[in-house]
């Protein structure tokens, strides 16, 4: 028998069977990269939890322990620290409340560095999974499919997109999540303490959302424009690189070059239009966040000298600030909307010729 030739070698290579090529792109990858997204959202919650748990050690310590005020504590809490002693042992062993942001920290920490690990773990796994994926059927497509296709497009497709999609996998979906946790968390626990100081601490809020849904409107569009442009720089590059001997024989290095050069300025001149909109944003969302901090400050000095909270209360509320989050959520949401199509955009290219 004869040996394989090149088309008969490449399929063996890297070719599927009708079925799997069939397949969407979305279903091409690992199915057990889901349960590292689904542990880092299990640690992202309980990372939240015990970020939370910290001001409320020290809050107890100041007025329950140091300042004499009633405890309010679960009934089996109370009865352990009834066991041991109670106010007065806590008191003369201030390491104990120590000991116990120590160790609730670490918690945080430990949950903080499994939340990373699992994410980059299903992230860059994803990332590997779609290059495969997206390789395995280029290499598959037929001649007519490469021709009437751009080759910047297709660059595009198998980098920035797949960059995309694994930042909303690994980051902007797990960001969202661990805001909205920490946002709700935060709410639950400082409305039965003070809703005057928390409706206070909340005051800013609509007006910097507000802000930042029309910062989200208009961004959208310059990160599409941005897009285009960059694809549209590669398209002209990764011509030039594979057309250099049709270039040189016509002479049309100078063309080539005018013509690079002015695509390199408008794609440069859209990203620091989209630079300078980010930080005009996120300097005023800074301005209005120090402002709000100013007054919850400002507001719980003034409660507390008049007798309504405790200094513990202060302490809590300036360290927990349920709006802190909003700015970069609204600009994670922002970026958000454009995986889906970046990610819609991956699955046409790769099902466009498997029909």
């Amino acid at each position: 028998m004869g040996e394989d030739g090149p088309g008969d070698q490449m399929r063996k290579t890297y070719g599927a069977n009708e079925t799997n090529e069939s397949r969407p792109l979305e279903t091409a990858v690992a199915a057990d990269l889901r349960r590292y997204f689904f542990y880092t959202i299990l640690a992202t919650l309980l990372a939240s939890l015990f970020a939370y748990l910290s001001p409320l050690i020290i809050s107890f310590t100041v007025d329950s322990i140091v300042g004499g005020k009633d405890m309010n504590l679960p009934g089996w809490l109370q009865g352990w620290i009834d066991g041991i002693g109670g106010r007065d042992y806590l008191a003369a062993n201030l390491w104990l409340p120590a000991l116990a942001v120590l160790l609730v920290q670490g918690l945080n920490g430990v949950c903080a560095y499994c939340r990373g690990r699992w994410s980059a773990l299903g992230g860059e796994g994803l990332s590997k999974s779609l290059r495969d994926a997206l390789y395995k059927r280029l290499v598959r497509a037929p001649y007519a499919w490469h021709k009437a296709s751009s080759t910047g497009d297709l660059v595009q497709r198998c980098t920035s997109d797949v960059e995309t999609v694994r930042r909303f996998m690994q980051m902007q979906m797990m960001e969202v999540v661990r805001t909205v946790v920490m946002a709700l968390v935060a709410l639950s626990i400082m409305w039965p303490i003070n809703r005057r100081l928390t409706l206070i601490a909340c005051s800013l809020l609509p007006l910097l959302m507000l802000f930042s849904f029309f910062y989200s409107k208009g961004v959208q569009k310059l990160f599409l424009t941005v897009d285009e442009s960059e694809g549209a720089m590669t398209t002209a590059l990764q011509e030039n690189l594979t057309g250099m001997r049709v270039v040189r024989t016509f002479a049309r290095q100078s063309q080539e070059l005018e013509k690079f050069t002015a695509l390199n300025k408008d794609y440069r001149a859209k990203v620091l239009r989209l630079n300078n909109l980010m930080g005009v944003y996120w300097g005023s969302s800074d301005i209005m966040g120090y402002l709000q901090i100013a007054l919850v400050m400002l507001a719980g000095i003034y409660l507390a000298v008049q007798g309504e909270i405790s200094l513990g209360t202060v302490m809590l509320f300036s360290t927990r600030r349920p709006w802190s989050s909003t700015p970069k959520l609204q600009s994670t949401f922002s970026r958000l909307k454009s995986s889906p199509m970046r990610a819609s955009q991956l699955s046409t290219y790769s099902s466009g010729w498997a029909s």
